[in-house]
Order: C-alpha cells, then structure tokens, then sequence
C-alpha cells in the first residue's frame, strides 16, 4: 500500500493569529469551551478566526469520555478552519501511536463498551475505529509529529538527540509509517528507526526531557546542549510542547519554562477534566507566547452534545456502509 506523503513540516509566519491547545485526552467539552473562549469559533460551532493557525499538540484521545468525538471534532475543524481562511493542524502524540498498536488500555471503560457495537473490515469495537482503514485510522496515520512556523517549533513531547541524525521530514515520514504498519496498512519501516515510537528520551511523541520539576543539574544542561544544537541545525529558537503534565506549577503552563526560559514553553495543563487541571491555550502574538485560561463550566455546553450525537451518527452509518 502507497502511503500519503507529508507536506514539508515548516510552514511561513504569515497567519494573523497562531494558537496552540495541549493535550485534550478526550474531553471534548473543554476542548470546545477553550475554542469558543480562544474565538475560534462561535457557541453554534462556527469557524470565526480567518488568517487563524490552530495547533492540537497530540493526544486527543484515552481518559476522557469523548476520545472518539474529540478526533471527530479535530477532523470537522480541519474543514471548517480551510473554507474559512484558516488551517489546523493535529500533531501526533504518544497517545495516537498507542492505540495505533491496539493499546486501548487508557480508554475509559464506559467509552470502550460504548464503541463494541461498530463494526469495519472484519474489525470491532476500538480496533474497527483506530485500526485498518477506517476513516478515522486514516486521519490518524496521517499526522506530523513536528510543526515549524515561523522560529517556533510545535511537538507532542520535545525533543532528543536522537533528532540529530534525521530531518524533520523524515521523522515525521517514519513516524508516519510506522502508524500505518502498526494499523494494519503498511510494511514494517526499518527497524533501526523504532526509537521513534517507543518510550525513551528521544522520541519526539515521547520524550520528557522538557518536563517541570524533574530534571538534575547535569539532565537540564544536556537538554539545554540539544537545544541549541537542534535549533541552529532545523532553523528555531522556540519550542512549545505538551505531554508533561505541569503538576509542579499548579497545573499552570511552563511559559517561560523555569529551567530554558523563553526558549521553551510547556502547556499541558491538565484540561481534562481526569486531571483537573486548567483549559488553556497559548498563543503566539507577533513572535510572544501568551496564555489564556479559561472556566471548566458547570453544565456541557449544548454544541459538546451536538458534536457527541453527530460523531455517534457518523460512526453508526461508516459501521453500516461497511456491513
């Protein structure tokens, strides 16, 4: 099977606005209260932010009860942002890779047993969704990893030296590929590229090199060391991550980072509601990093239902038309 190509990960500084959302784990409630707050879009779901680039730093899905309405959600603003003069662009996390090999472990139980009943390709339940060649797996497999705009440089995790040796472009390519075999859909990549996807300071999906609170003396100059290495070789001077849940600061985001400052901003601050952490987004004002925080809200919003109910709908007919 041929695979999608990707487009080249560096995109110009040429949007009015640039927001970026950190890790959503399948709360699709916050994930639209952040939006609506962010003026992104309008409380019926209307795209309102021309000139607008919107940036999900990966793991959309597992914890929260909405994973598959928050990957519904994702594609349907894809669309909505390009007929509007804007684009969005979901990253790939760890998260997406995990349920990529059939690890459907960190969904809530209630979501698993909800999905039992879709049926695609002689698959069911969470596989028929995240696996093969269903409409959803395919959007999955098509996420980069890494993302420049500008002289800012968007990533799941971070970055390790591992990153040295390769391009952006071929590792969002590999990683790419490597989706598409753990789904089902493609050959194995070479295996000395497996680093990529697996659990380690390297990974881009998963390294926690940038996390608050955690690092020695000798761990943060090494990271500070790869850094600088990295952006003189790939052309940046910021990079901003999710991944590393920011306990240490109350669940308020690492920007500036305390340890690497202005160069590094961390924005995982636990918006689901699993964590209880803040809904927040960051946003990037003339080459500024500024963050806005927003309200859980008491009640769901009445677009998350209408979201939710659109999702099941669609699910219910792909399952149907695959009978």
């Amino acid at each position: 099977m041929v695979v999608n190509r990707l487009p080249s990960w560096h995109l110009p500084d040429e949007f009015e606005r640039v927001v970026a959302i950190g890790d959503i784990h399948g709360d699709l409630d916050a994930l639209l209260r952040i939006l609506i707050g962010m003026a992104l879009i309008n409380p019926e779901g209307d795209w309102i932010a021309p000139q607008t680039c919107l940036v999900l730093l990966g793991d959309l899905n597992d914890r929260g009860p909405d994973s598959i309405p928050v990957l519904d959600a994702a594609m349907q603003l894809e669309r909505l942002a390009r007929a509007n003069d804007a684009v969005v662009y979901a990253l790939l996390g760890n998260h997406e890779m995990l349920v990529a090999e059939g690890n459907f472990s960190f969904f809530s139980p209630v979501e698993a047993r909800a999905a039992e009943s879709f049926r695609y390709q002689g698959r069911t339940g969470l596989s028929a969704i995240y696996q093969g060649d269903s409409l959803y797996a395919r959007w999955l497999r098509q996420r980069p990893a890494l993302l420049k705009i500008g002289r800012t440089v968007f990533a799941h995790g971070g970055l390790g030296d591992g990153c040295l040796h390769y391009t952006p472009d071929v590792i969002n390519q590999t990683l790419q590929d490597w989706m598409a075999y753990f789904q089902g859909m493609g050959e194995a990549p070479d295996q000395s590229t497996a680093w990529l996807t697996e659990q380690n300071s390297h990974s881009p999906i998963w390294t926690r090199c940038l996390r608050v609170g955690r690092q020695s003396a000798s761990e943060s100059s090494a990271t500070r060391s790869m850094l600088h290495k990295l952006g003189q070789a790939w052309g940046f001077e910021r990079i901003v991550a999710g991944h590393n849940p920011t306990l240490h600061l109350e669940y308020r985001a690492a920007c500036p980072h305390p340890v690497f400052g202005d160069a590094v901003a961390v924005i995982d601050t636990g918006i689901c509601r699993f964590y209880s952490g803040h809904l927040s987004a960051l946003e990037l004002r003339f080459g500024t990093p500024v963050m806005h925080y927003f309200e859980r809200g008491e009640q769901e919003l009445t677009l998350t239902k209408k979201w939710r109910a659109q999702c099941r709908q669609r699910l219910q007919s792909l399952s149907q038309t695959a009978a």
